[in-house]
């Protein structure tokens, strides 16, 4: 196939596509180099995606049960968010923090 030059490409994409569709290789120039446009089409183009398949909503087998474990666990200390002190930087980062 010929180049198709950049102006023609512009005006006829469209086209160009479709022609790329059924297989054609197409080669589009702007005078510095070559693009080619390809179809990546692979096996049926209809098929159902697998998203199509699944239902729209699953429900839950068994409901939720908030606050299943309250109590369970102990509180964290009240320090337990602070920052780490230089000491404790230190030996994170095995040097001088």
């Amino acid at each position: 196939m010929d180049d198709i030059p950049i102006t023609y490409a512009k005006d006829h994409f469209e086209d160009l596509i479709v022609r790329a569709r059924r297989g054609e290789i197409v080669t589009i120039s702007d005078g510095h180099g070559r693009v080619h446009l390809t179809s990546t089409l692979l096996g049926d183009v209809t098929a159902a995606r697998i998203t199509d398949t699944l239902p729209s909503f699953v429900p839950l087998r068994e409901p939720r049960i908030f606050g299943l474990f309250k109590g369970e666990f102990p509180p964290p200390p009240d320090d337990f968010f602070d920052g780490l002190d230089e000491d404790e930087l230190k030996h994170w980062y095995g040097s001088e923090a």
